[in-house]
């Protein structure tokens, strides 16, 4: 945990000083070089028998550490590479190959024109000078001298094949480094503009910040969902709370409506029952109507009064002229005989019984 640490800030000072490089690409070399004094190198010189661990000091190489070239692939070089990148705070990894694994040539009075495009008029030089296509070359140049007489340079050219420089770029990150720079061992310290085969190395370059690219890449696409999923996120839960709540008065609407029902069928069977018990005749309504058809010969021994219906017996001269009589009369209807005629000789006349039902009232007589 702790090297992982180690190395995502050792990425990140290394990303500014790349893009600190890219805009001190602009300053002069002399003003540039005195600028660069200050900064915090680490050398790594891979040697055939040795690695050596290192940083400038003035004109001159201070050694920091040295391991036997056994141990390169155990862990033991990368805990002494990352424990002295810890000590010495070192924004910049350079890489040191043996001079044996490059090319170097001097090409004297070499015309001052091409000075502005010295990287393709040497380009073309490479097929003279190596037995190697260009396009499995990696170079850089310096000019190590001026004729202002003859109007020349003259120019000292290194050269690494890329197989050589990809190992050592992918043994180092086997240690867990990234170089920024891939020099010479031997290369004199005090030259201010010093080789870097890794410059114009761009299908590696990217790979130096690989960790942080990769986090990039699964972090933009998250918060690019998060920036579109959230707001949706609150509508939908604003939408689910309005629903909750339209729910809530709809079950108290529906609770409303079964109660209104119930008081409009209360109401409805009220009005009815009033209705029709306002509609019938009242109890001294039957008995002034019976005393009014009734023969003044017919005597009534028992009158029986419900809702809607009434009983009576008694004694008549003529029982059955009584029949025709009631079914007359505009408050009685449906008359029944409930027993037969029994004439008793003593009263001269017949016995009858009669049950009828109640006609309602009929507002043109009231």
């Amino acid at each position: 945990m702790e090297i992982s640490k180690i190395y995502l800030q050792n990425e990140l000072s290394r990303f500014f000083s790349w893009w600190i490089g890219e805009l001190s690409s602009l300053i002069p070399a002399k003003i540039y070089g005195m600028l660069k004094t200050g900064s915090n190198c680490l050398v790594i010189d891979v040697l055939d028998t040795e690695i050596r661990i290192g940083r400038f000091q003035g004109e001159g190489f201070k050694d920091l550490a040295q391991i036997e070239s056994s141990y390169q692939n155990s862990d033991n070089i990368r805990n002494a590479i990352k424990k002295i990148i810890r000590q010495q705070k070192a924004n910049q990894i350079i890489f040191r190959i043996p001079e044996a694994k490059t090319m170097v040539r001097i090409l004297p009075d070499f015309p001052k024109i091409m000075e502005n495009n010295l990287e393709e008029a040497l380009f073309f030089e490479l097929e003279k000078l190596t037995p190697f296509r260009p396009d499995e070359l990696w170079l850089d140049y310096r000019i190590c001298g001026k004729n202002s007489e003859k109007g020349t340079i003259d120019i000292q050219m290194a050269m690494v094949p890329k197989k050589t420089i990809l190992e050592f770029v992918e043994l180092g990150r086997s240690w867990g480094v990234e170089p920024d720079q891939v020099d010479l061992v031997g290369d004199d310290a005090s030259k201010q503009t010093k080789f870097n085969f890794l410059k114009h190395a761009q299908n590696i370059r990217p790979s130096r910040f690989r960790s942080i690219n990769w986090i990039q890449s699964m972090l933009v696409p998250s918060l690019l969902a998060g920036v579109i999923l959230f707001p949706m996120f609150h509508q939908y839960q604003t939408l689910q709370k309005v629903n909750r709540q339209v729910d809530q008065i709809r079950i108290k609407a529906e609770r409303s409506m079964i109660v209104r029902d119930k008081i409009n069928h209360l109401v409805s069977e009220s009005k009815f029952f009033s209705e029709y018990k306002n509609n019938l005749p009242t109890f001294a309504e039957v008995l002034e109507d019976l005393t009014k058809i009734m023969p003044d010969d017919t005597w009534l021994v028992r009158l029986g009064v419900s809702r809607t219906s009434i009983k009576i017996s008694g004694y008549a001269k003529s029982a059955s002229n009584l029949i025709e009589i009631i079914e007359r009369s505009n408050t009685f209807t449906d008359v029944v005989q409930s027993s037969s005629f029994v004439r008793d000789p003593k009263l001269e006349r017949e016995r009858f019984k009669f049950s009828f039902q109640l006609e309602q009232k009929r507002t043109t007589e009231r």
